[in-house]
C-alpha cells in the first residue's frame, strides 16, 4: 500500500507584478510562457500555492525561479 502526501497539492494561485524604474519610466517584469494554455504568451510570473507555503512564499519563489530576480529583499505589497 502507498501512503499519499498532500503538501505538494495546490491550494490557490498566485500572480505576481514586479515593477521597475528605469531612465524610460516604468517597467513591468514578465515571463514567456512555456505551456499551454497560451504557450509563447507573455505573462505575470506565477503558479499555484502548495500547502505547506504562503502565497507570499510562493510568490518570491515563482519569481526567482521563472526570472532569475530575487525580490525578496525588497518591498512586498499583497492583494486579496
Amino acid at each position: 500500500m502507498t501512503t499519499s502526501s498532500f503538501e505538494n497539492l495546490p491550494t490557490g494561485h498566485v500572480r505576481t507584478v514586479v515593477f521597475f524604474l528605469s531612465p524610460e519610466g516604468v517597467q513591468v517584469l514578465l515571463i514567456r510562457r512555456k505551456f499551454p494554455p497560451f504557450d509563447g504568451k507573455l505573462a505575470l510570473p506565477g503558479g499555484f500555492v502548495k500547502l505547506d507555503q504562503t502565497p507570499k512564499e510562493r510568490a518570491l519563489e515563482k519569481v526567482k525561479k521563472e526570472t532569475g530576480v530575487d525580490i525578496s529583499e525588497h518591498f512586498f505589497f499583497s492583494l486579496g
